[in-house]
Formats: structure tokens, C-alpha cells, sequence
């Protein structure tokens, strides 16, 4: 009953927040096409991407650490959870400044990596030192965070960022209307991430003061399990963000920082969507790291297959609603100059496709450990990504890009589901993915039946209304009739009734029963 109780109130306080900064981001990306140079959006984009590349030097310390603390505190072992986070947060000092020195010594770089001619070099390179030093203190304090997801009270950071990131668009709208800075909107960007962190600490600290307390742990450096689990989950950690470089920085380099900042339009609302979505699945996984480390193996194979139903469903949705409403949204809200092909909407669909669906077995996959065993498929998935994105962009353009990261994708969920199903599940690898193929297919034909009933609609707000309806009301029918009958559908309206119940604030001891 608590983790269900927890799960439900993590996911709606993720839901709700997640959605007002969507609309926010949305009215103050509107604001900064009217009144800021476009290109300064493909410059915050790039050095975002840059950011991203540098943080791998934690060396997937933050999935070391999850993992345990999964572990340590459903098993009630305070102590050694109480441990884990000294040696953690004397190891996240050590990465801080590692990635601040790796940070200022890309800097005489930066012009390899923009096209275009720049006429002011020292607002490109302030840009990029703010973003810096504001990536370098949420780094610092990422941990604290971390306590709070595998105590199932990821809500508490998450009302955190959304009040502060709420607080600082209307910041960022003032700065926009009043100064038209690109550095103040930046350093406003910021602040809103550094003061969240800094808040999350506080918050961490408070509720589990015991965790905290001071103890001696030396050599801690030296443990040689420690070191095993950090060098394997670095491995994944660098593959994983290969993505991201060839992504943007690839973008950049071939394309222009233009098609940067077209692509981070469409990133903009893709991300905030998949953000969003991931927001209901993400505090579950506070619960599923308990229920994983005090289950028996068929009991977490039951309740994988009714999250990752619901994931399905999710990200059909996702997928239909953005090959479906993408090219008239931006058409409306920012206007038709914006628009990249279909071509590339329907690749971005797909990646976001993916990256929703896979969340379900991510979950029970990092309650595992065991990263040295998938090093093998992150390295064969950074080397595709890496090659098809090479070929695509030259063949396709900026669609190419997204070709090779769903390739990536695709190679990178065999070696989660390999993990999972070996350690966690005990089933048969095969069976799992061809249904999470089965499921790939059936979400594309839901996809392309919508677009086609849609294709005659007009680009207007009584036309993506009527979109809206149909992505909607389509692709969760075919949803219904194919899985009305299966466990997994069967045990997630016996969750949702539970959840009502709750809501309902009512007392049944059956209906409530775990």
C-alpha cells in the first residue's frame, strides 16, 4: 500500500509539474523569436550538448550509486546506505572540478565546432562559461537528489524545480521584454537549475538527517568493488552520451549552429513531452527499486510487464501525436520558416518513441548493477550511432542524424533487456524483444492510419484541435481491443482502481490490498 500510495503521489506532483513548465517553455520560446537573435538558441543548444558530453566524466557514478541505495534502504541497512553517500559525495568533488577543467579546456575549440562567422567572441564564450559554472554546482549536488528518487520521494524534488523554474520563466519573460539580454535570460536559465539543487540538498538533508551524519570511510578510493562498478558504468555512461555528441555537435559542425537552433525548436516540445510522460513512470521507480530488492523474480516479471504497458501506451501515443500535430504546432506557434522535413519529424518521433517504451525495463534494469556484462552493447551502439549519423547527414541531412540515434536506441534496449531478463526476471531474452518489437510495429501502423486521417485537415487551431481528438481517441482504441484481455492490462486497471481508491481517500482493506 505505501508504494503504491508513494508511486501516486510522485507521479502526479511529476505530471503537473512538468506541464506548466511545458506551457511556460512554450510562451517564452515565443518571446525569444520576437525579440532575440534566432542563432543564440543554436548556441544554447550547443554548449547544452557540450555540458552533456563533459558530465560523462562522473563515470555513471550517479547509477552506481542509485543502485545501491536501492539496495541498502530496501533492505533496511541504513549504515552502509549512510557510507555509499560518503564515499559518493567525496568522489562527486573530485568529478566537479574534473569537469570544470575539462569544461575551460574546450573552450579554445568552440570555434571548430561553429560555422558561421561570429562577430562577438567574447558573448559567445561568456555564454558558454555561465552554462558552465551552473552545470558544474548541479553536478556537485546531484547526489542529494538521488536519495530522494531511491526513497520514493522524488515528489519533494520535484515540486522543488517546478516552483523555481516556474519562478525564473517569468524571470526570463521580464528579461526578454525589458533588456533583451541573451545573458541575463541565460543566467537566469541557470540560477533557476543551481538554486534547485541547492534547495534539493537542503530538503534531502532534512528529511534524512541520519544518512547524513559524518563518518570515517577510508581508502575509499581503493575498494576494488567500488572501482569495478565505476569503471564498468563508465563505460555505459560514455557510450550512452554519444548520442548527444553526434547529435547537435555533428549538427552543428556540418549543418550550421541555424539548424541548430531549428532543431532545438522541435526539442523543445519533443523533450518537454517525453519529459512529461517520463514523469509518470519515473517515480515509479523509487517503488520498483523496493518491490525488485524484496520480491520474488516472477512478482517483478508481473509488474515490469504492467509498466511496460503502460509505457507502450504512452509513448504510442507520443509517437502518433507528434508525426500527427508536430508541422501545424510549429507552424502556429512559431511559424512556417521554422519547419524541418516530415522526414525528420517522423525520425524524432521514433527516438522519442523509444525513449518512453525503453523507461519500463531502464527501471528494473538499474536496480541490477551489473554493468560490466552490457559494456558490450553500449560500445556496438555508440560505434552505430556514430557511423550511421555519418552517413545519414550526408545522404539526408539532418534526418540522417536522427536515423543513427534510433538505430543506437535499438541496440542499446537489447543490452537493458539482456541484463534484466538474466538477473532480475530470469526469462527467456528472445520472447521479451520480439514483443517489444510487436509493439514497435503496432505503434508505427497506429501512427501512419492517424497521420493519413489527418492529412486533409487544415494547419489552424480548429485543425490541430481536431488532430488533437484523433491522436487522442485512435490509437488508445486499437490499444484497448488488443490488450483488453491480457494479465498486464487486467493488473494495470486493478492499479487504477487502487489509485481511485486512494484519490478517493476510501478504507476498503480489500480493494487496497497490495
Amino acid at each position: 500500500m505505501k508504494r503504491t500510495k508513494n508511486a501516486f503521489r510522485n507521479t502526479a506532483v511529476s505530471m503537473g509539474g512538468y506541464l506548466l513548465i511545458f506551457l511556460f517553455g512554450v510562451a517564452i520560446r515565443r518571446l525569444f523569436l520576437d525579440n532575440i537573435t534566432f542563432e543564440n538558441l543554436g548556441y544554447e543548444g550547443l554548449f547544452n550538448t557540450i555540458l552533456l558530453v563533459i558530465n560523462t566524466l562522473d563515470f555513471g557514478a550517479g547509477s552506481v550509486l542509485l543502485y545501491r541505495l536501492y539496495r541498502e534502504l530496501s533492505s533496511g541497512s541504513e549504515t552502509q546506505a549512510r557510507r555509499n553517500l560518503l564515499v559518493f559525495a567525496r568522489a562527486y568533488r573530485y568529478i566537479a572540478v574534473m569537469i570544470l577543467l575539462a569544461g575551460l579546456a574546450i573552450m579554445p575549440f568552440l570555434r571548430f565546432l561553429i560555422r558561421e562567422t561570429v562577430t562577438d567572441w567574447g558573448l559567445v564564450y561568456t555564454i558558454y562559461l555561465i552554462q558552465l559554472l551552473g552545470n558544474v554546482g548541479v553536478i556537485y549536488l546531484t547526489y542529494y537528489r538521488l536519495v530522494l528518487q531511491a526513497s520514493q520521494r522524488l515528489s519533494d524534488a520535484v515540486s522543488i524545480e517546478t516552483a523555481l523554474r516556474i519562478g525564473f520563466q517569468i524571470v526570463k519573460a521580464i528579461v526578454i521584454l525589458k533588456t533583451r539580454s541573451f545573458i541575463l535570460y541565460t543566467l537566469a536559465t541557470v540560477l533557476s537549475n543551481l538554486f534547485a539543487a541547492i534547495l534539493i540538498a537542503i530538503r534531502s538533508r532534512s528529511r534524512f538527517p541520519e544518512l547524513f551524519l559524518k563518518e570515517e570511510v577510508p581508502n575509499w578510493f581503493q575498494e576494488p568493488h567500488f572501482r569495478k562498478e565505476i569503471l564498468s558504468a563508465s563505460v555505459l555512461r560514455f557510450t550512452q552520451t554519444a548520442s548527444y555528441l553526434t547529435d547537435t555537435v555533428l549538427i552543428s559542425a556540418v549543418l550550421g549552429i541555424r539548424s541548430v537552433a531549428l532543431y532545438s525548436n522541435y526539442t523543445l516540445i519533443g523533450s518537454s513531452v517525453i519529459y512529461g510522460f517520463v514523469s509518470v513512470l519515473n517515480p515509479v521507480s523509487g517503488s520498483a527499486g523496493n518491490f525488485a530488492n524484496t520480491e520474488q523474480p516472477e512478482a517483478c516479471y508481473g509488474m515490469f510487464r504492467m509498466i511496460d504497458l503502460i509505457a507502450f501506451m504512452i509513448a504510442s501515443f507520443v509517437l502518433t501525436s507528434l508525426c500527427t500535430l508536430f508541422q501545424p504546432a510549429i507552424s502556429l506557434l512559431f511559424g512556417v520558416q521554422y519547419l524541418l522535413p516530415y522526414s525528420f519529424v517522423v525520425a524524432y518521433g521514433l527516438r522519442c518513441y523509444l525513449a518512453l517504451k525503453d523507461s519500463s525495463i531502464t527501471i528494473f534494469r538499474e536496480t541490477v548493477g551489473k554493468y560490466s556484462e552490457q559494456r558490450a552493447w553500449a560500445l556496438s551502439a555508440a560505434a552505430v550511432n556514430v557511423a550511421v549519423s555519418l552517413i545519414g547527414i550526408s545522404l539526408w541531412g539532418i534526418t540522417g542524424v536522427l536515423v543513427g540515434t534510433v538505430a543506437s536506441a535499438l541496440i542499446s534496449e537489447v543490452g537493458d533487456y539482456t541484463i534484466a531478463c538474466r538477473h532480475r526476471f530470469f526469462q527467456p531474452l528472445g520472447k521479451n524483444l520480439i514483443r517489444s518489437y510487436a509493439f514497435l510495429l503496432l505503434a508505427s501502423a497506429e501512427m501512419a492510419v492517424t497521420v493519413l486521417l489527418c492529412r486533409g485537415l487544415p494547419v489552424s487551431i480548429g485543425g490541430v484541435a481536431i488532430r488533437c481528438l484523433i491522436c487522442l481517441a485512435l490509437p488508445n482504441a486499437i490499444n484497448l481491443v488488443v490488450f483488453r484481455k491480457t494479465d498486464a492490462f487486467v493488473r494495470m486497471m486493478a492499479y487504477l482502481r487502487k489509485i481511485i481508491n486512494l484519490v478517493l481517500r476510501r478504507k476498503d482493506p480489500d480493494a487496497l490490498a497490495e
